[in-house]
């Protein structure tokens, strides 16, 4: 999913950065109803959470080991795309 920024000053995204913040836009989806797109018109931080464990995207990398059967990342997608 790809995110943009519209009409937030720039300096209000970069002090945020890094920090969990609450987003509001335009989300846009495919066929299926995946989200592809977030356009996102207003941002403000939130408040941490004390009841989820924040965890690094680097802890989540071999979770599924054999997500796609064998298959390359390359045939994988290949296949999903057809359908």
């Amino acid at each position: 999913m790809v995110g943009t920024v519209e009409g937030i000053p720039r300096e209000r995204v970069v002090d945020l950065f890094g920090q969990h913040v609450r987003a509001w836009g335009e989300l846009t989806r495919n066929g299926v109803g995946q989200p592809l797109r977030l356009t996102i018109r207003e941002l403000q931080p939130a408040q941490a959470r004390t009841d989820i464990r924040s965890i690094d995207a680097w802890q989540l990398l071999g979770i599924a080991s054999d997500w796609t059967s064998g298959l390359s990342s390359a045939d994988y997608l290949r296949e999903v795309r057809r359908g």
